[in-house]
C-alpha cells in the first residue's frame, strides 16, 4: 500500500511539472526569443538565457523546500540534491564535449538545448515537491 502511495505521489509530481511546463514564463520567453533569432549564435544565445533562469528557479525552489524540512529532511534533501548537481555538472560536461564539438553548427544549438532541459526538468520536479510539502 505504501509503495503504491509513493508511486501516486511520484506520477502526480511528473503530470503536474508537464501541466505548468506550457504555462511557465521561461518557456514563454524562450519561444519568443527563438522566434526573433535566425542565427544559430543568437539561438544559442536564446538557449544559455532560458537556461540559466532554470537554474535560478532550481536554487529558488531548494531553499522553499529547505524551509519547510527539519533538520534530518534537510540534511537528507540536500545530500540528494548535491549528487543530483554532480550528475548535472557531468552531464553538462559530456553534452559540451561530444554534442558541441560536432560537425555543423546546428550541433551547438542541440547541446545548448540538451543542458537546458536538464535544468529544466529539475526546476520543474522540485517544483512539485515544493508543492507537495505544501499540501
Amino acid at each position: 500500500m505504501k509503495k503504491m502511495f509513493l508511486f501516486l505521489i511520484l506520477i502526480f509530481m511528473f503530470n503536474f511539472s508537464l501541466a505548468n511546463a506550457e504555462e511557465n514564463p521561461i518557456d514563454i520567453e524562450y519561444s519568443v526569443c527563438m522566434k526573433k533569432e535566425y542565427s544559430t549564435a543568437g539561438m544559442n544565445n536564446c538557449t544559455l538565457e532560458a537556461r540559466l533562469k532554470w537554474e535560478k528557479e532550481i536554487q529558488k525552489n531548494i531553499k522553499l523546500i529547505n524551509k519547510k524540512l527539519n533538520k534530518e529532511q534537510r540534511k537528507l534533501f540536500n545530500q540528494a540534491n548535491k549528487k543530483w548537481e554532480e550528475y548535472y555538472n557531468a552531464e553538462k560536461q559530456a553534452i559540451f564535449d561530444i554534442i558541441f564539438n560536432l560537425d555543423g553548427t546546428i550541433h551547438t544549438n542541440i547541446a545548448h538545448a540538451n543542458a537546458m532541459s536538464l535544468a529544466k526538468e529539475r526546476a520543474l520536479y522540485l517544483e512539485g515537491f515544493l508543492f507537495i510539502l505544501k499540501n
